[in-house]
């Protein structure tokens, strides 16, 4: 078990993409200042290709309790306007979690 800080932290750094734009587009327009907020979220993002082996190894090494941890911290992290998209993708993001465990199943 290697840990999931990594995963974590940059699973943090695209949500804030996400509730920034979600944010912005609350009234359907776009100012230049959400712009930029949105556009310097996603500048840290760019740091998260330098982590991508970092990143594959972690998730490589999720057992159970990390996938439940990091779904959880997921849940309590995401949060947009529309619940239901929400709540898609929160399923969407734990079946994700649960690949691993399933492609291991089928070796």
């Amino acid at each position: 078990m290697s840990g999931i800080e990594t995963l974590k932290k940059n699973l943090g750094t695209i949500l804030t993409i996400i509730k920034k734009t979600d944010e912005a587009l609350e009234d359907n327009k776009l100012s230049i200042v959400e712009a930029f907020g949105i556009g310097l979220a996603g500048l840290k993002a760019w740091g998260i290709w330098k982590e991508y082996t970092t990143m594959k190894d972690e998730y490589l090494d999720l057992d159970d309790l990390e996938i439940e941890e990091l779904h959880a911290y997921f849940v309590a992290e995401f949060d947009i306007k529309n619940d239901n998209v929400e709540e898609i993708i929160e399923t969407i993001f734990l079946f994700i979690l649960n690949m691993k465990t399933i492609a291991e199943g089928l070796k």
